[in-house]
Parts: C-alpha cells; structure tokens; sequence
C-alpha cells in the first residue's frame, strides 16, 4: 500500500512540475511585451516603409507600454536589413517590414537566394499596397501611355528609365512594361529613390515608375508629369490619374506591397497577438486617414491571406524575372 501510495504522490509532483514548467513558459508569451521590441526597416529613413513603420510602431509603443525602436538596416537592395531579421532570435522582439522588392524579387535574382521569405519569416499581415506612378520630365514629349509607347518605338534604346535600384520593384515594374508593351528603353540604375528622382527632375534620365507618396507633390507642382498608375484600379488618393492598363496596355498591373514579418519559429501566441494589435492599428480610422494623406492606403488581412499572396507574387516576379532576361547575381 506504501509503494502505491508513495507512486502516485510520485507521479503527482511530476504532473504539478509539468504544469509549472508549462505555466512558466506561457507567462512571457502571455504577458508579451515585457520590455522594447526592434522593428527592422531595411530602408533609409524618410522611404514609404519607414513612415509606415514609424507610424505603426508609434502606435504599438502607446499599446504595449514598452518602446517600439525603428532601426534602419540599409544595404545590398534590403537583403542587409532581411538578413538581420531572418537571424534574430525567434521571440517576437525583432519584427520586420518586408516589400516586394527586398522581400521577393532581390532574392530570386540571387542564384544562391540570400533567404525566402516564407521559409525564413513568418508573415503577420499586410499592411498597404504601393502602386507606383509612371513620372515623365515635362520636355518628353508624350502625356499619355500610347503617346509614350509611340515615342518609345521610335527612338529604340534611346530613352532612359530611373530606377530606385536594379532588382527593386519600380525596376522590375518597367522591364514588365517593356515586355508587354514592346517597347525598347534603356535601364539607369540608382541606389534609392532619392537619387533617382534628383536625375528625373534634372531630365538626365527621361521616365521611372516611382512610389505615389514622394511623387504627386512634384507631379501637381509641374516639375514632373504623371502619365499612369501602375495598378489595376485608379488609386485612391490620385483618382484622375488613369492606370496604365486602361490606357494602352491591357492586364498591365504592377504593384508593390509592405507587411510586418517576424523571424521563423516565433511562438503562434505572440504572432497572433502581434497580428491582432497592428490589423486593429491599421484599422483604425485616425491612422488609416492619416496614411491616406500620404498616400498610402491600408488593408490588414489575415496571416493565412498573406502567405497566400506572398506565394503568388514569387510566382509573378519570377516569371517576369525569366521573361526579361534579368541576370541572377552570384
């Protein structure tokens, strides 16, 4: 009777210390945030994802109680930034803004990929699409997509298009272009959009795709012309401005997005409730009208929606990667 009695007081204490160990390793997940969470821009301050993440975090900070601290990782078209994020520890204290440019096309173009964003993040939601405007310097003499083909196939390889960098989405956008419009021009390449805007204003290059926020001040000042939006609808915050698809290039659609993602293996709990917080952020009608003035327009879906999307578009670029001919790097 002893031996029966002292086993199951036995088996007792170690059901009690597995429940400990349990209620032990819950307690930093349920009480997430306990101290500041690093969000990862892998941009130069001042670029459309790192307003989008400062405003996200600031928020967040005001949320959680804890400092949400934006660190700007700048290198290699993003991969410096991604790297970073891919390789911290998995505990929901380093978060990162990923883009279609860094997040899919720059490592496709890699014959060895630096990381895959669905392998080495776990996506959390994806926070606005960036449609890009097809920007023109006022002496090119074409105002609309058809007058820009015409002109283009009049002069092959003589007109020059900026890009925020080679691999970069508005890159990427164009060589699409290109190819459905075939139209023959000539690629400069920048290291941002800041430098490649200065040469379009300056009418050393000749047309770019570039993001909406930094271009419409330009475009309604005169120093630049807005021929075309590059999404499949008009956007929001330009609404007169057509797309190129309804204006000589059917089914042209090139846009990019930015989403939160966390490292590989962060804890479900934590990613759910990093989900809930920054959905309900962007969400909110203050923030949401806040972006749209800087012409970003937020969506939040769901952590199932945005992998979904993510594998669509490396199904996408990937195949325009292939079409054009973009050379992999080493």
């Amino acid at each position: 009777m002893r031996t029966i009695s002292k086993t199951l007081a036995t088996v007792a204490l170690a059901a009690a210390g597995i429940a400990w160990a349990g209620i032990a390793a819950a307690a930093p997940t349920a009480n997430y945030p306990q101290k500041p969470v690093t969000l990862i821009v892998p941009f130069p301050a001042g670029n459309v994802s790192d307003l989008l993440a400062r405003t996200i975090g600031e928020q967040l900070a005001q949320s959680w109680g804890q400092p949400v601290v934006v660190e700007n990782v700048v290198g290699g078209s993003g991969i410096v930034g991604m790297q970073k994020a891919a390789r911290a520890n998995p505990d929901g204290y380093t978060i990162t803004i990923g883009t279609t440019g860094a997040g899919v096309i720059v490592p496709m173009m890699h014959s060895t990929p630096p990381y895959d964003l669905l392998k080495d993040f776990e996506p959390i939601t994806f926070a606005a699409p960036l449609p890009f405007i097809l920007l023109a310097h006022p002496a090119v003499p074409a105002k609309s997509v058809e007058e820009l083909i015409a002109l283009a196939r009049s002069k092959p390889g003589e007109l020059t298009y900026g890009s925020l960098g080679t691999g970069s989405a508005p890159h990427l956008a164009m060589e699409l272009f290109k190819e459905m419009a075939k139209v023959d021009m000539l690629h400069v390449p920048y290291k941002g959009s800041a430098q490649a805007s200065m040469d379009l204003l300056g009418n050393r290059v000749q047309i770019m795709f570039d993001t909406v926020p930094p271009s419409l001040p330009r475009v309604r000042s005169g120093q630049l012309r807005a021929i075309a939006v590059s999404g499949s609808q008009r956007t929001a915050i330009a609404p007169e401005i057509p797309t190129v698809a309804e204006s000589g290039v059917p089914g042209f659609d090139a846009i990019a997005f930015t989403g939160f993602f966390a490292p590989k293996g962060t804890p479900q709990p934590i990613l759910d409730k990093l989900h809930t917080d920054i959905v309900g952020i962007l969400k909110s009608p203050a923030v949401k009208e806040r972006l749209m003035q800087r012409g970003l327009e937020t969506v939040g879906n769901s952590q199932a929606e945005f992998r979904t999307y993510i594998r669509g578009e490396q199904e996408k670029w990937g195949g325009v990667l292939r079409k054009t001919g973009a050379t992999l790097q080493k």
